[in-house]
């Protein structure tokens, strides 16, 4: 190959990727918000939950955790009402399984807070972020806040909020 056709047949590539580059479009994203409360009447029986986005009647399971850190913070006592409490890092591995068997499946960081004497109650506040999801899911991240009230004898409620992206495939998101 001549220097003159070779020069002609780098320029041709250069033309065309840079073509390319500017065609290029990153897939389509859609934000959804999501509201999600639960129930869970003891420590055996499954923690229900309904939404906006899950629809009702989803499950939540948790996949490994909780994991907690040593105590940190010590809230004291303010008199008969309230004998004080004790706060430690919390992290767990989680998902949420829909009705038609959709899932999202994340992680989640937060504050649990127990009183003192334990009762068996807590509270805990925190993150979480989903990472994966199937079915519906499909394509799903996010992040929001999570909170849990769980009370000594054994019922929790939950309530999730945040936002959450789909990244769409095929150019469209669809429904």
């Amino acid at each position: 190959m001549k220097k003159s056709q070779l020069v002609a047949a780098a320029r041709a590539l250069l033309v065309v990727g840079a073509f390319a580059v500017v065609q290029a479009q990153p897939a389509p994203v859609q934000l959804i918000t999501i509201t999600a409360d639960g129930f869970q009447a003891n420590s055996t029986s499954p923690l229900i939950l309904r939404g906006d986005l899950i629809g009702d009647g989803a499950v939540w399971h948790r996949l490994a955790g909780p994991f907690l850190s040593s105590p940190f913070a010590m809230i004291p006592g303010a008199g008969a009402n309230f004998t004080g409490a004790t706060c430690q890092a919390e992290y767990g591995q989680d998902e949420i399984v829909a009705r038609d068997g959709s899932t999202l499946t994340g992680v989640v960081y937060g504050l649990c807070c127990e009183p003192s004497p334990t009762t068996g109650a807590h509270i805990t506040t925190g993150t979480y972020s989903i990472q994966s999801g199937t079915g519906r899911f499909q394509g799903f991240i996010g992040a929001g806040t999570i909170s849990f009230d769980a009370r000594a004898d054994g019922s929790t409620l939950v309530h999730i909020g945040g936002t959450i992206r789909r990244v769409c495939s095929g150019g469209a998101c669809g429904s």
